[in-house]
């Protein structure tokens, strides 16, 4: 049954004796934590005693320590048979009621492995009691429905039918997670993972496709979740930049605007490629640990060769809409990528990062009505922003990339703005002058090029246009504040509306011009900048802004009246190609699914 696990062993460095040892060490020291407060009567979140049952029983402590964490987690399921949530959870033990219907995924990702797991099993007596509450947190599941585009939940809730009903020995409901999971493999197959390249969300993705590899008892299923893992890891490989230990490029939804950090350098760091992330932030990563034991799911030696290839060209698709391309160029000393569109009000469109220690500031671009762009107001968990509603096209580090935002969507106290973020310990110029940004701002010229350079490294910019909002035009300057200093952050920020001032407008458009080069003179990035002629027009229906870069134009030509429409985006005059997942034109996602 698990001969791809012993063959993927083969191609793979086992991981290293002392990551293992960091990753139980930092979970046992949560799961003390967690006992400390649950004991103090705290609000304690029904996953994370899920997950400390879990990390009990995988590291051989008393099961019935694991058995009363498993109790409590799932003592808050509806049972009312008649109830719109009936078998889900709360999120926490003592909310009043259910407020989050992802609770009962996130409870039960740990469910399945603990009933499947054979080395350090609960008591008979205890399983045989606890048996209402499996069929119940079940029937909680099957009444969850998740679109098949909502990957990281899709993929917990497939797995978790495919674990528990194994468990159960109930074979229609390990049906029905098998055909969860087919469908998620033909939408991936045709456009791409959906929830794409999230530095938080990949991790919850990887948490389940491993402990379904390593449990499923059934050889095909084993064999898809091989594929679905493989497929993963080229993606995150592709896009890996090697200078700034992360991934790089666009992500579909990322809590930390300033340097793209998340759950996913835990398992970064479990394959060696990022050395400097040592923690593990949450009791979510006993599934990581889980993994590493023996028999667990390491990439082949040709992703690993694929993350540290060097200067490359990856294009990948996320939707079934023809321009939700992903672009990015990964470099040695910057990366540089975009995508068209609007995930959510937490993605990053368009990133650009240096190379540098893992949490260093991406330069990004942040549609703002809070006055804090890189996320202060929320304490850096799940910041938000206005839909960028983007269009964008890249090549070879050049990027053109053309927001319309709906400025009209709400008054907020920081007003309307656009703001670039840049890491402060760049060398940050305007004009090629040096310009040390202050609270308060120093204003900057609205045809100016700003420029970033980090080591060999420089990524430039200007702003090529911006529509006036209520008359008035918008101003630039470069600013930053404490919150922002202390995480070595500043920001053009690109002022459209005043605190709570309110517009009828429905659309404000931006384009901007990005060049990223790898090394050589920031003067010389500057200027290819400045050179480079920008022509945008409204013609009827169709707004049309040409980058004419030499060699090869940057052309995107969208809807003037409807921003979630693109109708093209062009390199000297030919439509981009779209791939499910390419490096360098080379397709690599239709030979995983052959292996189908």
């Amino acid at each position: 049954m698990f001969a791809l696990a012993a063959a993927s062993s083969r191609t793979a460095a086992a991981p290293a004796p002392d990551r293992v040892e960091t990753v139980k060490s930092s979970l046992q020291s949560q799961r003390s934590a967690l006992e400390t407060r649950d004991s103090s009567g705290a609000n304690a979140d029904a996953r994370d005693l899920a997950d400390a049952a879990l990390l009990i029983l995988l590291t051989g402590g008393n099961e019935a320590d694991a058995e009363r964490d498993l109790s409590e987690a799932f003592s808050t399921e509806d049972t009312n048979a008649g109830s719109p949530t009936y078998g889900a959870i709360r999120w926490r033990i003592h909310d009043p009621a259910v407020t989050d219907a992802n609770a009962i995924e996130f409870s039960a990702q740990a469910l399945g492995p603990i009933l499947n797991q054979k080395e350090h099993p609960l008591s008979q007596q205890f399983l045989d009691s606890f048996r209402p509450r499996i069929a119940l947190a079940v029937e909680g599941v099957r009444n969850h429905r998740v679109p098949v585009t909502y990957t990281n939940i899709f993929l917990m809730k497939t797995v978790n039918l495919i674990l528990i009903g194994q468990y159960l020995k109930d074979a229609g409901v390990v049906r029905e997670g098998e055909a969860d999971l087919d469908a998620w493999i033909d939408y991936t197959r045709r456009y791409g993972i959906h929830e794409f390249d999230s530095p938080i969300y990949y991790s919850t993705d990887l948490d389940s496709l491993v402990e379904g590899y390593r449990y499923a008892a059934d050889p095909g299923d084993h064999k898809k979740f091989a594929a679905a893992l493989e497929y993963f890891w080229t993606d995150i490989a592709a896009n890996f930049f090697e200078g700034g230990h992360r991934i790089s490029g666009p992500y579909s939804r990322d809590y930390d605007f300033i340097g793209g950090l998340g759950d996913l350098n835990v398992w970064l760091a479990d394959v060696g490629w990022d050395k400097g992330f040592t923690k593990v932030p949450n009791l979510g990563g006993v599934f990581s640990y889980d993994n590493l034991r023996p028999g667990g799911y390491a990439p082949q030696q040709s992703i690993d060769e694929l993350a540290k290839s060097g200067t490359r060209e990856v294009t990948s698709s996320w939707d079934d809409v023809p321009t939700h391309e992903r672009m990015d160029w990964v470099a040695q000393n910057v990366a540089i990528g975009c995508t068209s569109g609007s995930y959510s009000n937490e993605d990053k469109l368009f990133a650009a990062t240096f190379a540098g220690p893992s949490s260093s500031t991406q330069i990004s671009i942040v549609p703002d009505y809070q006055n804090a762009p890189y996320g202060a107001h929320t304490g850096g968990h799940k910041p938000a922003h206005l839909p960028p509603w983007m269009g964008c096209v890249e090549r070879g580090g050049a990027a053109l990339v053309t927001l319309d935002i709906n400025p009209a969507i709400k008054p907020g106290p920081g007003g309307v703005s656009t703001s670039v973020l840049l890491p402060a310990d760049a060398a940050i110029a305007v004009d090629g002058s040096p310009v040390t940004p202050v609270e308060g701002g120093v204003p900057v010229a609205a045809n100016a090029t700003i420029s970033a350079t980090v080591g060999q490294a420089t990524v430039a910019f200007k702003l090529c246009q911006s529509q006036s909002l209520n008359g008035v035009p918008p101003t630039l300057s470069l600013v930053t504040d404490g919150p922002a200093l202390a995480r070595h952050t500043v920001w053009l920020k690109i002022s459209h509306l005043q605190p709570m001032e309110r517009t009828t407008e429905r659309h404000l458009r931006l384009s901007f011009l990005f060049f990223a080069q790898d090394s050589g003179s920031a003067a010389a990035a500057t200027q290819d900048v400045q050179h480079t002629v920008v022509d945008e027009s409204i013609r009827g229906q169709v707004w049309d802004a040409v980058a004419h870069l030499p060699g090869f134009p940057l052309e995107i030509q969208r809807s003037a009246t409807d921003q979630r429409v693109i109708f093209a985006e062009l390199i000297n005059g030919k439509p981009v190609t779209r791939d499910t997942l390419a490096v360098n034109g080379k397709d690599l996602a239709g030979p995983i699914w052959a292996k189908l």
